[in-house]
């Protein structure tokens, strides 16, 4: 039997990653990350052509855009999201805690390149409003930074309506 080692967590876009399972620890097979996530810091909606991604809420509140299709999703619950359907997520919480398992394995070496070592026990919060940049691509940030819910859009990132 292989004794796996859980990484050090790290900052990648201004999420704490704590990677448990690693491509080469799984032979390939699955990455999985214990995930800490504020509102603002949401990834922008995207497609994988490569891996399914599966979520399990352990903590806080979220709602989840699998293609067309929007899922509220709480603590012990989970939502599959298949490659080649553009997905994304909004936090509904002040921070939620996630566990994603990316089938085959190897997301994470796309993430090292641009994550930081951290000892923080908690991300930051997002502070400010969004850049210029961010105004114009709205993609590049999260939604619930400003206050808003995901909807579904045709074209690049999330589209807003105003907070329910």
């Amino acid at each position: 039997m292989t004794t796996t080692t859980t990484r050090a967590p790290v900052l990648f876009a201004g999420s704490r990653f704590t990677w448990h399972l690693t491509a080469d620890q799984t032979a390939g097979q699955a990455s999985l990350a214990d995930v800490l996530v504020r509102p603002g810091a949401e990834p922008p909606v995207h497609v994988h052509a490569r891996e399914d991604e599966a979520y399990i809420v352990l903590e806080g509140e979220v709602t989840f855009l699998r293609g067309s299709e929007t899922i509220d999703v709480g603590p012990g619950e989970a939502v599959f999201l298949p490659r080649g359907l553009q997905h994304g997520f909004a936090v509904r919480t002040p921070l939620a805690r996630l566990m994603v398992l990316c089938t085959p394995g190897g997301l994470e070496t796309s993430f090292d390149r641009l994550s930081q070592p951290t000892s923080l026990e908690e991300p930051p919060v997002p502070q400010g409003p969004p850049s210029g940049g961010e105004q114009a691509d709205p993609g590049r940030v999260g939604p619930s930074r400003r206050g808003l819910v995901p909807t579904v859009s045709s074209g690049r990132g999330m589209r807003h309506n105003a907070a329910r």
